[in-house]
């Protein structure tokens, strides 16, 4: 008998119980990405889903256009280069850490398609299907490390998405260790298009992301100071035991409630974790405990941000599904007792 005690958890603790959280997400799958080692070619895009990627080779893939103009008015290399311009421009040095191709998505515009009357001029490859000139990339994900603000344990970042539905930049610390990419905040997020059904909001244009990186750059010092801030805040945050279970339900209370088909209890916003996270997440919380005997706020954001990754999920998920899990950790974890 464990008189109520399960993986180190005491289900006897006392705790408050807050409501629901309004989020939601799609659906995602899990996939390993593969590095790309010959520059003029991919790997199996049938097999290797998700790739490595690097900005000469993104260079090289074929510029879509629709109605003269690239996707979203920027083609996916330049608008990358334009941040690195501005982190530049600031007097400070950018470094790109990641990048990644993902073939997810429709089959009219998947994030990953082969133009084969490219493909068929390419007569001098014997791997024209995988020359890099005769794709088209529609989805990446990036981070660019700016140099000069680490601290040991992460650096501060730009976190770039460019997908079919549109563009998204982020700014905030990069665990180098882990890769982890923090998103603390909602000023911490700019994107061109709307999350979730029923908003209404005005046009963001790529011109107001790029904007918005310059005034990330002209504050980052204070930005870093803030994000170093609650980070230490949130380590020196433990959740009471019992309090986790809790949380986990809620999340997977939250889920059902935005998949579901009843309209009275729906939600159409972004939810932090869906079926395969709130499990793995359940499992590493549970570790977590029995080797520390006890979970911190950080402990919960990065055991969930470790699974935001393109090699874990939908590449249009991470952003949406790392800023729903800290507005949730800052609802039902941070916020002060009333």
């Amino acid at each position: 008998m464990n008189n109520g005690i399960f993986g180190g958890i005491d289900f006897n603790q006392g705790i408050e119980m807050p409501t629901v959280a309004q989020e939601s997400m799609v659906e995602a799958t899990q996939e390993t990405a593969v590095a790309v080692y010959d520059p003029d070619h991919f790997k199996d895009w049938e097999e290797f889903k998700t790739q490595d990627i690097t900005l000469e080779q993104l260079r090289k893939t074929n510029r879509e256009l629709n109605g003269g103009q690239p996707m979203h008015g920027i083609h996916h290399f330049e608008l990358i280069e334009r941040v690195m311009d501005i982190v530049k421009d600031a007097g400070l040095e950018p470094e790109v850490f990641d990048m990644f191709a993902a073939k997810a998505g429709g089959s009219q515009y998947p994030g990953v398609s082969l133009n084969k009357d490219i493909s068929k001029t390419l007569t001098f490859d014997p791997q024209a299907e995988l020359n890099v000139a005769a794709y088209t990339v529609r989805r990446i994900y990036s981070t660019i490390h700016i140099k000069g603000f680490d601290d040991g344990e992460s650096d501060q970042s730009l976190a770039i998405g460019y997908n079919q539905q549109g563009l998204e930049v982020a700014i905030g610390r990069n665990v180098r260790i882990c890769h982890n990419q923090t998103i603390l905040g909602a000023d911490r997020i700019i994107r061109t298009y709307t999350r979730g059904q029923g908003r209404i909001r005005e046009r963001v244009t790529y011109q107001d992301v790029l904007n918005k990186v310059v005034e990330w750059m002209q504050n980052i010092h204070n930005i870093t100071f803030q994000d170093d801030q609650k980070i230490a805040r949130m380590k020196q945050t433990v959740i009471p035991p019992a309090k986790i279970f809790m949380l986990i339900g809620m999340l997977d209370a939250t889920r059902v409630a935005c998949d579901t088909k009843y309209k009275e209890i729906k939600l159409s916003s972004t939810y932090p974790l869906n079926d395969w996270q709130i499990h793995s997440m359940t499992e590493q919380l549970l570790l977590r405990n029995a080797h520390n005997q006890k979970v911190t706020a950080w402990d919960f954001y990065s055991i969930a941000n470790d699974m935001y990754k393109p090699q874990l999920m939908d590449t249009t998920q991470l952003f949406p599904q790392n800023e729903a899990m800290v507005q949730f950790i800052d609802q039902y974890v941070m916020a002060p007792a009333v």
